[in-house]
């Protein structure tokens, strides 16, 4: 949680690069996720992170855990260290965090970098019906450079969520519909 919040601080502190406050209101969810990357012609990739969900009544729910891996291959070579926000924009992309299995957000959800700027372009990209399901913004640090094919997926981490919130066999569909409150760990992220 304290990591998904600095991700979020960042974000919003990064005028061309991160997310408009329009964009952040009319979200369904929000993933947070710090990717590391290295390699040298074949890469791997991996990170851990949470999701919520904007509730009907109101507030967020409360957090559940995601990780990401993924491999790549091609002219590539570098270690990076990124933070993601990913901008769940419709209930079909937040229904993809809270189902389990895996997520692959390029071939699934159709990613996309989220709207920047007040441009003509950036403002119709931004109306509820033109949404891509995903918008994605991230922050590199270290040096990563290269074309690759690239292959990914994020999960539910039923282990960790279990741990946090003392309970066996809780589910991430639970915790993003509201289900399970929230552990006082979250209320800095939730309130931010």
């Amino acid at each position: 949680c304290e990591k998904a919040e600095q991700i979020l601080q960042k974000m919003l502190e990064s005028p061309t690069t991160g997310p408009r406050r329009d964009v952040l209101a009319r979200a369904r969810g929000l993933a947070f996720l710090r990717v590391t990357k290295a390699g040298f012609a074949f890469s791997a990739r991996f990170g851990t992170g949470i999701v919520v969900a904007r509730l009907p009544r109101g507030g967020w729910s409360a957090p559940s855990a995601i990780g990401t891996i993924g491999a790549s291959f091609g002219l590539q070579m570098g270690a990076q260290v990124a933070d993601f926000l990913v901008v769940l924009n419709t209930d079909a992309s937040l229904r993809a965090f809270s189902e389990g299995g895996s997520v692959s957000l390029g071939a699934q959800l159709g990613a996309v970098a989220g709207p920047i700027g007040a441009s003509r372009e950036a403002s119709v990209a931004a109306q509820p019906s033109a949404a891509a399901p995903v918008f994605t913004y991230s922050l590199s640090r270290g040096l990563f450079a290269g074309v690759s094919l690239e292959g990914s997926s994020i999960n539910e981490r039923n282990s960790v969520n279990e741990r946090h919130y003392q309970r066996a066999g809780v589910r991430a569909s639970e915790l993003l519909q509201g289900l399970v409150q929230p552990m006082p760990a979250a209320r800095s992220l939730l309130g931010a």
